[in-house]
């Protein structure tokens, strides 16, 4: 009986043990596979990762590369056996106003197990997309033209800041750049040098380069309207009886030499007609008839300051005037005319550095904005003169110019602080070889606040005018999205 017993308890424990056994052989076995498919499916993710990062290395290289696939890459050896990516590079077709660009990045690891008789091959997906549009305002290039036409620089004139034309820009006689000269033409005539020399020899003191891409200019005046204090004066009296649209006079009033208390003087325009009668170079007599604009009916007085975003509108033209203390955006449907010098209270000093105590303490900024032109009145009070002009400004359809450029006397140089940006290249003179004949030089110096490259230390409020307009250029401005795709770690269990 007790060598039964015996057995049975024998017979018990061996199976005891051999369940016990078994179990741990599964489980072995069980974490082995889990080891081995968390293994592969880390490989993946690394392995897609690995391709974003090698995407961007060569986005960063030529970020104009064409859509499709950048590159496919298999891995033999080392770490990464039996695995590899595609990087591919296309756009994103979502809202055309807001297009984006996306790197896309998908890993394939050939596993050790077999589905259907093929080995499996398990996969991950990165995508990063970026903003493929860089916004800036036409205030960060100190003189921009989309179409030189045949207007010339010449000897006398000199610039500061980036100049860029979409077309070929003319150079006629030592003309000085002070910064970087783009087109997206060329010279003309070709640079001037020892081997072949022209009358273009002009001094490009920060460089030049031809062929670069073109800033396209918008469409309308969106921007400064929508934040205007009236869309449209389309009044002639206070009591706003007159339905009517009308030139209106902005006069700037910088009141005391306090900060933050300038206003702008808004009147309609009483026209006085003036017939200016002159003779050509050629001999041949001329008679023009101009408006000699003279204050009308006081529609408005709008407080002006350092920190508020103010800006006016009419559908018809704007004469303006005086001095700017505040932020401010004057805006015409058809042109803008300057009657007189435009000054700031407070003038930026462009020739000391963006971080001097003269240029951080001063934020006074002026934006003159026109559908059409924006000209320079034939019957100044300081003909013979130069002209100051504060501000920066923008021509949508036509030109900044000078009226009557190639019949009023040489009148000195136009002393820019600001920016200038046009459709069309305007005149404000007329030469004959290296002489001028009639009208301004060119002395535009460009406002560095415009073109502030750290706005969060030196005036964050000033680094453009209120609305001003602005191009998009390709080019990614920044990461917007990261994703990595997720699912569960390889299971070989589950395969053969």
């Amino acid at each position: 009986m007790g060598g039964r017993a015996s057995l049975i308890m024998v017979i018990g424990f061996a199976i005891i043990f051999g369940i016990i056994n078994l179990n741990l052989a599964r489980l072995s076995n069980t974490s082995v596979s889990s080891m081995v498919g968390y293994n592969e499916s880390s490989t993946s993710r690394t392995v897609a990762n690995a391709g974003a990062n090698v995407g961007m290395a060569m986005l960063a290289d030529n970020f104009f590369r064409p859509h499709g696939v950048l590159l496919d890459q298999n891995f033999a050896t080392g770490p990464f056996a039996k695995s590899g990516f595609t990087i591919s590079w296309d756009s994103i077709a979502t809202d055309p106003l807001k297009p984006y660009l996306m790197l896309k990045s998908i890993s394939r690891c050939t596993t050790f197990t077999k589905q259907g008789g093929q080995f499996y091959v398990i996969r991950d997906t990165v995508e990063v997309r970026f903003d493929c549009t860089r916004s800036k305002s036409f205030s960060t290039l100190g003189w921009m033209s989309n179409n030189e036409g045949n207007v010339f620089f010449i000897e006398g004139d000199s610039l500061w800041g980036n100049i860029h034309s979409n077309s070929n820009i003319h150079i006629n006689g030592k003309a000085v750049f002070m910064g970087k000269v783009t087109t997206s033409g060329g010279f003309d005539p070709k640079i001037s040098t020892k081997k072949k020399p022209t009358d273009n020899k002009a001094i490009f003191n920060g460089g030049w380069e031809e062929g670069v891409q073109e800033r396209p200019f918008p469409n309308d005046l969106s921007d400064v309207i929508a934040i205007a204090r009236n869309t449209t004066y389309s009044t002639l009296e206070p009591s706003h009886t007159n339905s009517r649209a009308t030139n209106i006079w902005v006069e700037l009033d910088p009141g005391t030499l306090a900060e933050q208390n300038g206003k702008a003087m808004i009147y309609t325009v009483a026209p006085c007609t003036t017939v200016v009668n002159w003779v050509d170079k050629w001999g041949h007599s001329h008679s023009d008839t101009y408006i000699e604009p003279g204050r009308g009916v006081k529609i408005d007085e709008m407080p002006l300051d350092s920190t508020t975003n103010q800006s006016i509108y009419t559908t018809e033209n704007v004469y303006v005037s005086g001095t700017l203390d505040g932020r401010f955006s004057i805006a015409a449907g058809k042109d803008v005319i300057i009657t007189n010098d435009i000054r700031y209270e407070r003038e930026p000093n462009p020739k000391l550095p963006l971080y001097d105590p003269v240029n951080q303490t001063t934020t006074d900024m002026l934006g003159l904005i026109a559908r059409n032109n924006v000209r320079i009145a034939d019957n100044l009070a300081n003909n013979a003169n130069d002209l100051f002009l504060d501000a920066a400004v923008f021509a949508l359809t036509g030109s900044f110019e000078a009226d009557n450029y190639n019949g009023r006397d040489v009148e000195g140089k136009i002393r820019l602080i600001g920016s200038i940006a046009q459709n069309e290249r305007g005149a404000i003179g007329n030469f004959s070889g290296d002489e001028l004949n009639n009208g301004y030089l060119k002395a535009y110096r460009y406002d560095t606040r415009l073109d502030n490259p750290d706005k969060e230390k030196a005036n964050p409020q000033s680094t453009q005018p209120p609305g001003f307009p602005g191009f998009s250029s390709p080019g990614p401005l920044k990461v917007i999205s990261w994703w990595e795709s997720t699912r569960e770690p390889f299971d070989f269990q589950k395969f053969e």
